[in-house]
């Protein structure tokens, strides 16, 4: 059963609503492209890289900045986003990762009890109040349960990353 806060009588987790679209497009991802290709990404680098992907229908590439975290030996990245679906069954992308371009391989989790789980390792990994990192308000003080964020999560998708090692140069 989900959890209820007595306060505000909503759900222990939900997503958080995305800010307006046509900022992001317009102004922030330009500006974040900008930033991770310049001599200063060392500002936004620990958190954010630009992720290329080539569209399924159109085939045309995109860029687009992205948050990521390091999960073992690969990188994630949460998204609520629907560029993803271009990415669906695998596919390889390209990385701007602290100023250089690697090569991975990106295999989306679509189903909410592994997304559950990635999230759980997250929380556990950095903290309830970084939950907010990912898209997700949390309420309260304890962590969700499993259940409760397969509850909550509708449209968050995780992005495996497994990038590939540096060859010699």
């Amino acid at each position: 059963m989900l959890r209820m806060t007595t306060e505000t009588s909503r759900p222990a987790i939900r997503e958080r609503d995305p800010p307006a679209q046509w900022l992001f497009h317009a102004v922030i991802n330009p500006l974040l492209s900008f930033l991770l290709r310049s001599p200063l990404h060392g500002l936004v680098s620990d958190a954010l890289m630009l992720i290329r992907f080539t569209g399924r229908r159109s085939g045309r590439e995109y860029t687009t900045p992205v948050g990521y975290h390091r999960f073992g030996d690969g990188l994630v990245v949460f998204t609520h986003s629907d560029w993803w679906r271009n990415l669906r069954g695998g596919a390889r992308v390209s990385l701007l990762l602290r100023r250089e371009w690697r090569t991975a391989e990106a295999v989306p989790v679509e189903a909410p009890d592994s997304v559950a789980c990635y999230i759980l390792q997250f929380i556990d990994e950095h903290g309830l109040d970084a939950a907010r990192r990912i898209g997700l308000e949390v309420v309260g003080d304890d962590p969700p349960s499993e259940q409760e964020l397969i509850d909550g999560i509708d449209e968050t998708v995780v992005i495996d990353l497994t990038v590939e090692p540096q060859g010699d140069a």
